[in-house]
């Protein structure tokens, strides 16, 4: 895969994720979900909890105000979605192990 190639391939992903994550101001979405590199070829995607200092909240808590939170793990799914994009888009296939 050439560098160019790898750029497009995470700047997908990052916008698959982006696209099913929660939506209210759109602080969340558009500002805090992040990529950096993290070594060649490596790249993680991260949400900043000093932009969005709520994130755990929407993701990690089963109910807020006593009502089920519709938000509960949208990361994990939101990474599922996106590796599956990315398969799609690359001819591959999704493989968990």
């Amino acid at each position: 895969m050439t560098d160019a190639q790898f750029t497009a391939l995470s700047a997908g992903i990052l916008t698959s994720i982006r696209e099913v994550t929660p939506w209210d101001t759109g602080n969340l979405a558009k500002n805090a979900t992040k990529i950096r590199s993290v070594g060649a070829g490596k790249f993680e995607i991260y949400v900043d909890r000093k932009i969005a200092p709520y994130f755990d909240y929407v993701n990690g808590l089963a109910r807020i105000n006593n009502r089920p939170n519709r938000n509960h793990g949208y990361f994990a799914d939101a990474i599922q979605h996106a590796m599956a994009v990315a398969a799609r888009n690359y001819g591959g296939t999704l493989v968990h192990d």
